[in-house]
C-alpha cells in the first residue's frame, strides 16, 4: 500500500486537482481544529461550502452546493489517520461505483491539502438514534427500516466494501407525504480495514474484534452492528449496557447481553440475541 506521502492527490473518482481555497468570514467553533475547519465561502474544486453542519474529531462535515446549483454534503477528513487516507487513495474509486437506493453515494473524494474530502449525497430525514429517543416504532415498521438497511449493507459488502461505522448515528430515516418511512446508511469511507477506528463509531456497536484486533474486521464486523441495530429497533434498547464507554466495551468482549422480550418472533430473537 503506497504511503500518503506517495499519494497526494488527486483523489479518484473522478480525480481533482488540489483545489485553492479562498477566505470569508470564520465559523469555526472556539477551540476547533483550524486544519479541519474551513469558512463558509471556500471553494473546493467546483463546490463553494454553505454551512458547517458539524465536526468531529477527524473530520468536518458541510453542506456544499455545486457551482451548477446542486447540494451535496461534503466530508473534509483532515485528521484522517495516514493509512485511512493512503486507503481511499488507492480505493476511492471502488465506494465512488457504489450504488444503491439505500446509501448515501459518494460522488467524488476530493484532494483539499492533502487530506481527502467526500462528496456525498444529501440524504433527507432524521438519524434512526433521533427517531428512537422520540418513539418506538411498531415491531412492522422497525423490521421494514432495518430491511433498508440490510439491503443496504448486503450491496456494499457484494462489491466488497465495508462499513466498520455502523449504527443508528448513521442511518437517515425519511418519511413520505402518505407517512410511509425507508431508511439510507451513510458514513460510507469514514472508516477503512486500514483505519477500522478512525470513523466515529458508538461503543454499543463496536464488534468484539474491533476491540481486541482491528485488523481482523471483514464483513462479520458490519452483522454484528446489524444484530445490535435489530435488537434496539425491536426491543427498544441495546443489547450490551455499561455506565460508561469502557463498561460497555467490557460487556460486548464478555457476551454479556441483556434478556430479549418473549414476544418477539423467534427469527428476531436468532438475529438479535
Amino acid at each position: 500500500m503506497p504511503s500518503p506521502a506517495s499519494v497526494p492527490g488527486p483523489w479518484p473518482c473522478p480525480c481533482r486537482p488540489r483545489p485553492r481555497l479562498s477566505c470569508g468570514p470564520s465559523t469555526a467553533p472556539p477551540g476547533a481544529r483550524r486544519d479541519a475547519i474551513r469558512r463558509v465561502g471556500d471553494i473546493v474544486g467546483d463546490w463553494t461550502l454553505v454551512a458547517l453542519l458539524g465536526t468531529g474529531a477527524t473530520s468536518a462535515t458541510w453542506l456544499a452546493r455545486h457551482r451548477s446549483g446542486a447540494e451535496r454534503i461534503l466530508i473534509l477528513l483532515a485528521g484522517a489517520p495516514p493509512t485511512h487516507r493512503a486507503w481511499l487513495a488507492e480505493h476511492g474509486d471502488r465506494l465512488c461505483r457504489l450504488r444503491h437506493q439505500h446509501i448515501a453515494e459518494i460522488d467524488e473524494i476530493l484532494d483539499v491539502d492533502g487530506a481527502p474530502a467526500l462528496v456525498v449525497r444529501r440524504a433527507a430525514g432524521e438519524p434512526l438514534h433521533r427517531l428512537l429517543l422520540r418513539e418506538r416504532p411498531p415491531l412492522h415498521a422497525a423490521l421494514r427500516l432495518f430491511g433498508d438497511v440490510v439491503e443496504a449493507v448486503a450491496a456494499a459488502h457484494a462489491q466488497g466494501v465495508l462499513h466498520l461505522a455502523l449504527s443508528t448515528h448513521q442511518v437517515i430515516v425519511e418519511e413520505d407525504a402518505l407517512g410511509s418511512r425507508s431508511a439510507t446508511v451513510v458514513s460510507f469511507g469514514m472508516a477503512s480495514p486500514a483505519a477500522p477506528r478512525s470513523g466515529h463509531v458508538d461503543p454499543g456497536f463496536l464488534a468484539p474484534e474491533q476491540l481486541r484486533d482491528p485488523a481482523e474486521v471483514d464483513e462479520r464486523t458490519d452483522v454484528f452492528a446489524l444484530a445490535a441495530m435489530l435488537a434496539e429497533l425491536a426491543c427498544g434498547r441495546r443489547p450490551f449496557s455499561g455506565g460508561t464507554p469502557q463498561e460497555v466495551k467490557a460487556a460486548i468482549l464478555a457476551g454479556e447481553t441483556g434478556t430479549l422480550p418473549t414476544e418477539l418472533p423467534p427469527p428476531v430473537r436468532r438475529v438479535a440475541g
